[in-house]
C-alpha cells in the first residue's frame, strides 16, 4: 500500500526512479532502484523492490517476495487492473487463492466459505466457493478488507 502512495507522490513531485539492475528470481523479478526523493543528488536512496511476473505489480522488498513466493508458494498479482501492489496470489500446491496485506493473509479454495465480517454487508459468508473463480473473488474481497 505504501508503495502505491509513494509512487503517486513521486509522479506528482517529479521525483525520479531509475532501475540499476534487474534479476529474475524464478517467481518474481528483483530490481535495485535509485530513487531521487528530493531536488538534490544526495537525496537519492538505493532500495530493492520485488515485482510479480504475472503483471509487474509491486510485491515489496526481497524478504516480502521470498516469504510470499518461495515459502508460501504464491504467484502474486494485482487484485484489479487499477492497483499497483500485489494483494492476491494463487498457490497451485494448495489449489487456493490467497488474499493478503501487511496485516493478514487467508486462503480460499473450492468449498471454503468467506468470513461474514466483510464491510460491504453482502452474504459472501453464507455460500461456499463452487469454483476457483469464486475463491479468487473471496481472496480479492479479503485483501480489500485488510488493506
Amino acid at each position: 500500500m505504501w508503495y502505491r502512495h509513494a509512487r503517486k507522490l513521486f509522479e506528482d513531485s517529479g521525483f525520479k526512479e531509475e532501475v540499476i539492475s534487474e534479476e529474475d528470481k524464478g517467481g518474481y523479478i528483483l530490481r535495485m532502484l535509485n530513487v531521487q526523493a528530493g531536488p538534490k543528488k544526495e537525496d537519492t536512496v538505493e532500495m530493492d523492490a520485488a515485482f510479480g511476473k504475472i503483471d509487474d505489480c509491486y510485491i515489496g522488498n526481497e524478504d516480502d517476495a521470498k516469504h510470499l513466493v518461495d515459502e508460501k508458494g504464491l504467484a502474486p498479482e494485482r487484485a484489479a487492473p487499477d492497483k499497483n501492489v500485489c494483494s492476491i496470489g494463487y498457490c497451485s500446491k494448495e489449489k487456493k487463492w490467497f488474499g493478503y496485506s501487511h496485516r493478514a493473509m487467508k486462503g480460499f479454495g473450492i468449498g471454503d466459505k468467506a468470513e461474514e465480517w466483510y464491510p460491504d454487508g453482502e452474504n459472501k459468508g453464507k455460500k461456499p466457493a463452487k469454483t476457483l473463480a469464486d475463491a479468487k473473488q473471496m481472496a480479492i474481497d479479503f485483501a480489500e478488507s485488510v488493506s
